[in-house]
């Protein structure tokens, strides 16, 4: 039976094997639109690591409300990683960063707008206004 060779180079920056550990957050595009999202929320941690992220989230002495915040960012960020992949592997375009970061804070925001604002204290509420 014939198989299709597949090539196990990432899509997104052709350098290394793609596996969920690249992906997020070893692949040289997740790491600069991570590290530009954490400049965005002006957030000093120095973790490029998906599961440390969200265990320093887990773990930080911040509202219960800027935790899913920061957890809505974060899920956005996997999202749109994965669709910047699958816009790679169909229709073989890369999305520029800008791009990629534009639309992770615009669904991000979008969805805790709707979700959270009501319940969220004036700290945080104007905490996340202010991104």
């Amino acid at each position: 039976m014939y198989e299709p060779s597949v090539d196990p180079h990432c899509l997104i920056c052709g350098v290394e094997d793609e596996d969920i550990n690249h992906l997020f957050f070893a692949c040289s595009y997740s790491k600069k639109c991570l590290k530009r999202i954490k400049e965005w929320l002006e957030w000093k941690v120095q973790t490029e690591n998906i599961l440390e992220l969200l265990g320093k989230i887990s773990k930080a002495k911040i509202s219960k409300a800027r935790k899913s915040i920061l957890l809505t960012i974060i899920a956005s960020v996997v999202y749109n990683l994965w669709q910047v992949r699958n816009e790679a592997l169909w229709n073989q375009k890369v999305w520029q960063i800008k791009r990629t970061i534009k639309k992770i804070q615009q669904d991000a925001l979008t969805r805790l707008m709707g979700a959270l604002l009501s319940k969220m204290s004036i700290g945080d509420k104007t905490w996340l206004l202010k991104l």
